[in-house]
């Protein structure tokens, strides 16, 4: 959906044609591209693009190619969710880009250009995440016996951190794999459970597990949600400290949002 050419809402219909491509676009290589052979011109960039069946938005219309027909590509909705969900907790205003079909700007500057993302993201063999630019990355899929351990932390603050933890092939199913970190961690000083419920996560069955914890003098709020995905068990982390978790508690909800596993055959 969207305005080609300037005429009013239109609509064209097409295929998926992939998913997760990868296109050099400016010098920078875009990733999680979807692809589609529906018609794309000037004037349907950043218009959703929908399942004919449901409506469910599967990404937002990027661009089409002059050189080719039938190939267009957008934006995941994966990879877009979370960008919208940290502009809503924090708007920020952006200046309007000019559009020169059919339009003849005033004589005056042109507007600074946007501000360049402050999203990072973790592209690894397991699953693909976004983080604040400023954090750093310490472990990335580092075998720990078992499983892989991914942490990514704000270096201003060594509470605040992010932690993907991936069991590939796993044995245990859902319930008993989180069971046992549960176990093992209940017997931590001042744990104090808040919640431990299933609930669904980007479609997989998935149990979230809230706590509060001591750590070296201080208490910690984290955040760890648990689920399967093409046989591989994963274990999404996010904490900071309990008197500043208020303030980061939406930061936190748009990380665990971009996250996209490759182990979902998608």
């Amino acid at each position: 959906m969207g305005f080609p050419l300037g005429l009013p809402l239109s609509v064209s219909r097409g295929s998926v044609s992939g998913m997760k491509r990868s296109i050099p676009i400016e010098g920078i290589t875009r990733r999680r591209l979807v692809q589609t052979d529906a018609a794309v011109n000037q004037g349907n960039s950043g218009g959703p693009l929908l399942t004919s069946d449901t409506g469910q938005v599967v990404g937002l219309v990027d661009l089409g190619t002059t050189e080719a027909n039938g190939i267009a590509f957008a934006v995941s909705a994966q990879v877009a969710q979370p960008l919208f969900t940290a502009w809503r907790a924090a708007p920020q205003p952006v200046a309007l880009s000019q559009c020169d079909y059919g339009y003849s700007p005033p004589a005056e500057p042109a507007p600074a250009p946007a501000p360049t993302s402050d999203v990072s993201t973790f592209d690894g063999d397991y699953f693909a995440i976004d983080y604040p630019s400023s954090w750093t990355v310490e472990t990335a899929e580092v075998s720990k016996g078992g499983y892989l351990d991914t942490t990514i932390r704000d270096p201003s603050d060594d509470a605040t951190m992010l932690r993907v933890d991936v069991t590939p092939a796993a044995t245990d199913d859902l319930v008993t794999a989180a069971g046992k970190v549960r176990s093992a961690l209940s017997r931590a000083s001042g744990y104090q459970e808040l919640d431990f419920s299933p609930f669904d996560f980007q479609g997989y069955d998935a149990i979230r597990w809230e706590f509060l914890v001591d750590e070296d003098g201080v208490q910690l709020h984290k955040v760890d949600v648990f689920f399967m995905a093409g046989g591989d068990e994963f274990a999404v982390l996010t904490q900071s400290r309990d008197s500043t978790f208020p303030d980061l508690s939406g930061l936190f909800d748009a990380i665990r949002s971009s996250l996209y596993s490759y182990s979902s055959g998608d």
